[in-house]
């Protein structure tokens, strides 16, 4: 009777049919998956492809574009040289009288040995003014050159030989002569290094080139005729276009001439704005309406030549306009006592005097505002003359002192005709004595005034108004030499 493991082996290793079918199974397996990778890479391949074949089409077209515009602009560049060289070629041939053909030649064969086209052209047309010289006048510098060489430039008739024969037979002869020789009567005769150089080769190399020339392409007549056409084409077409352009700015114009003022205007008052005598401050409370003098609670500022109504105190109150008053006082050297008495008789307590003519605390006057013995100019024409201000503004109040202090402390009290007191009274060293005797006065039995000098600056042309001038001035005279007697 078999044992298991005998079964075993008898299956396995005897009868190899299962395990052939089941290696031919994976085979196929294996067979389908090698397929199935091999489509799937195809697949891959397939599609990459694809993709790099939509990339370079896209590279191709991208670069096409590019060339057209690129080319276009080039064609354009080529074209317009190729006409503006063979129309000017054109016309050289025929001041020159010689075939557009040939000169284009000599061009070419000039470049080849190093010299320039500009350079041969320059060349010949220096041979041609030497001989019209000549034909004109008889009498040539180049003439004694030719001689010596021998060659004729002119034929049996008079007439001035071919511009090539005479090139030709100058390169005959140079190749004969020492180069330093030849280039002296190149030199001589006009021409340049480059075509010295050409001619030093000889007939026959000068020759060969010309030919080579004609070989590579020449300028023809219908060339230069047709370069002249183009030229004068564009040249119609930028006259066109620049009347175009004319009649569109004439049209335009009185609109941007108009745009042109206005924003100078704009400029102007904007600038005139920045550099007014206001402070910031004042700009923009003028601008928000006053809207910003509320809010910080100070009265609203006015501009320059607003005149304060009768009765208006200056800004702050009257304790603060007499501290200034005693503060600028002290910086002129004058006694604060003094200069708040003087105040409290001309304005401190009351902003406009002299019939609307006389403001702030010093009264500062302005001459033809009143009239009737007030038109003369005063303290407030100076002020603005000096400093730019407005007195009739009362926020100057603080430059009307320290403009008034600078006043008193070189001149005296004299022209505040409010104050009665000494003209010196406490100014400089005489400040204590005359602080002292503020308030009081004596009286007595007489008095006597002299006035050395009397100006009198009259607008008036009639006697009457001359006369109350005259009068305005004597009595402000008068009051400014009183004595220290307190006379009123």
């Amino acid at each position: 009777m078999p044992t298991v493991i005998d079964s075993l082996i008898l299956e396995i290793g005897l009868d190899p049919k299962k395990f052939t079918t089941g290696q031919k199974e994976a085979l196929e397996a294996f067979g389908k998956t090698k397929e199935g990778a091999r489509k799937a890479a195809g697949d891959i391949e397939d599609s990459g492809n694809r993709a790099a074949d939509a990339f370079r089409s896209i590279r191709t077209q991208v670069l096409a574009l590019g060339a057209a515009f690129l080319g276009a602009r080039a064609i354009k560049d080529f074209v317009g040289d190729v006409g503006r060289t063979d129309n000017a070629a054109g016309r050289l041939a025929r001041t020159l009288d010689i075939g557009v053909g040939v000169l284009s030649a000599w061009r070419g064969a000039a470049v080849l040995v190093g010299g320039t086209a500009a350079g041969i052209e320059g060349s010949m047309k220096a041979l041609v003014g030497q001989f019209q010289t000549f034909a004109l006048t008889g009498e040539s510098s180049v003439i004694p050159y030719f001689r010596a060489l021998n060659i004729q430039i002119a034929d049996t008739a008079g007439r001035m030989r071919p511009v090539n024969d005479i090139m030709l037979d100058l390169a005959d002869s140079f190749s004969k002569l020492d180069p330093a020789r030849a280039a002296a009567f190149g030199k001589a005769l006009g021409f340049d290094d480059g075509t010295i150089n050409l001619l030093i080769q000889g007939r026959a190399a000068v020759t060969a080139l010309l030919d080579k020339q004609k070989e590579l392409g020449v300028i023809t007549k219908e060339d230069a005729e047709a370069g002249a056409a183009l030229v004068a084409s564009w040249g119609a077409q930028e006259q066109a276009a620049t009347a175009l352009g004319r009649y569109l700015v004439t049209g335009l114009t009185p609109a941007l001439v108009g745009v042109l003022d206005w924003t100078t205007k704009l400029i102007s008052t904007f600038n005139q704005w920045l550099h007014s005598n206001d402070t910031w401050v004042d700009r923009l409370d003028r601008l928000s309406g006053g809207a910003l003098s509320a809010v910080l609670g100070k009265p609203r500022p006015r501009a320059p030549g607003a005149t304060a109504t009768p009765g208006e105190k200056a800004p702050g109150s009257s304790a603060e306009v007499e501290a200034y008053i005693r503060d600028s006082a002290r910086r002129h050297g004058i006694d604060p006592d003094v200069a708040v008495a003087v105040a409290k008789s001309e304005g401190l307590n009351g902003y406009v005097g002299d019939r609307g003519s006389s403001f702030g605390p010093f009264q500062l006057h302005y001459g033809n505002v009143a009239g009737g013995g007030m038109a003369v100019s005063g303290l407030g024409d100076t002020f603005t003359r000096q400093t730019g201000l407005d007195a009739r503004d009362p926020a100057t109040t603080k430059q009307q002192i320290d403009f008034a202090m600078e006043q008193a402390a070189r001149g005296g009290w004299g022209p505040w005709h409010g104050w009665h007191g000494s003209p010196t009274a406490g100014i400089g060293a005489g400040a204590a004595a005359s602080s002292a005797a503020i308030g009081q006065s004596t009286s007595t039995s007489s008095s006597e005034t002299k006035i050395d000098q009397l100006i009198v600056n009259s607008a008036s042309s009639d006697a009457t108004g001359i006369a109350a001038d005259i009068k305005e001035a004597v009595g402000r005279s008068s009051r400014a030499q009183q004595s220290n007697n307190g006379q009123n």
